[in-house]
This record gives C-alpha cells, structure tokens and sequence, in this order.
C-alpha cells in the first residue's frame, strides 16, 4: 500500500534535484541519479564531498527525529508503525536530494573554510526551514494517500 507512495515521493525528489542542481532530468533510478549529482559536485567544486554528504545526512536525521516528535509526539508511530517503514529513515532518505540541493548552492571558498562537520551545521541552519517545509509537505502526503487508501 506505502510502496507507491514511497517510489512517488522519491522519484519526484530526485528530479527536483536534478532539475535545482542543473543537471539533465533523463529518467534515472536512485543510484544512477546520487552518482550524477557527486560527479557535478566533483567538477564543479573540485572536491570530494563524500564526507560533506554524511555529515549532512547525519545533521538531516536528528532534524528529521526532532520534527517527527514535535509532529507526532509518538515514538511507536516514528519508529515500525507498519512492518517494513521507518518513518524516520525514509524521510531522511527523501531529504538527501533536498541536501545536495544545498551543497550544489554552497560557494567552493565556504567548503573550503569549513570542516565537514561545522559545513553540515551550517547547511542544516541556514536551509532549516527548506528542510522542515518539506518534511511537512512529505508527511501531509503520507496523511492524504493513507486517508485515500482507507477510506
């Protein structure tokens, strides 16, 4: 029943990160699309950002964790409501596309400046309420196709 909903959800994440980071929106599954976007990275920055990329997921989940609770309140509801969803882990997966939005509009000096830590901290304030914005849209997605399917 989720399965649509999550390969909706993450398809159109990923083209609106292709579209945001200015690369070709040819039709790509996940992994196709995340190699893409680390090579227009690699080129644009001239730096790996591998480690940048971890840390912000790492900043994204706590964020995640943090709006779940203020939204749900219910760790039972967060964590395998249903067999087989996290509802934690899939939006921080669905907001990994929304952070190399973030990375791809990040200046090469400020990278350079800062450790990958403090840029993960910095990213994570300064796109905060782009963050929270779509976790919100994600989980009134989730409410309404859960309403459409039980009712």
């Amino acid at each position: 029943m989720l399965d649509q909903w999550r390969r909706s959800c993450e398809r159109r994440e990923i083209l609106g990160a292709l579209v945001g980071a200015g690369i070709a929106p040819r039709p790509a599954d996940a992994a196709n699309a995340r190699s893409r976007l680390f090579n227009h990275h690699r080129v644009r920055l001239g730096l790996a950002v591998g480690e940048r990329m971890r840390h912000l997921q790492r900043a994204a989940g706590a964020l995640v964790a943090q709006q779940l609770h203020e939204h749900l309140g219910d760790p039972a509801l967060i964590g395998f409501a249903r067999e087989g969803l996290h509802l934690g882990l899939f939006l921080t997966e669905l907001l990994q596309w929304r952070l190399h939005l973030s990375l791809a509009q990040t200046p090469r000096w400020r990278l350079e400046t800062l450790s990958a830590a403090q840029f993960a901290a910095f990213a994570v304030e300064r796109d905060g309420t782009e963050l929270c914005r779509a976790l919100g849209d994600q989980l009134g997605s989730l409410e309404y196709h859960l309403r459409e399917q039980l009712t």
